[in-house]
């Protein structure tokens, strides 16, 4: 089943709903659990090729319906990947800005 809680609901202002979306992410993958994975010297494409293997196992096979698991265990891998991507967006910027 696919996580309601980041779905969009009726009548929620685009900035609202990427305010909760992003507390959401932040809350299910804290930075202080991915301190290690963040560090500059990891080499990320090897870490993100991993993790769409998981995404998209070799189970899954054109014009065949997926498995039951398949879209939460997309999901779930996809929700990671953004708070990765916004937790070294945020190393970066520090850097650039000298803190």
């Amino acid at each position: 089943m696919l996580d309601k809680d980041v779905t969009k609901k009726k009548n929620e202002g685009t900035s609202v709903y990427l305010s909760r979306a992003a507390a959401l992410v932040v809350a299910r993958h804290p930075r202080a659990l991915l301190v290690d994975q963040l560090k500059p010297d990891k080499f990320w494409a090897r870490e993100s090729l991993a993790d769409a293997k998981k995404a998209y196992p070799a189970s899954l096979k054109r014009n065949k319906a997926p498995s039951g698991g398949y879209r939460e265990k997309r999901a779930q891998v996809a929700r990671e990947r953004i708070a990765f991507g916004g937790y070294r967006l945020t190393l970066v910027l520090e850097e650039v800005a000298g803190q």
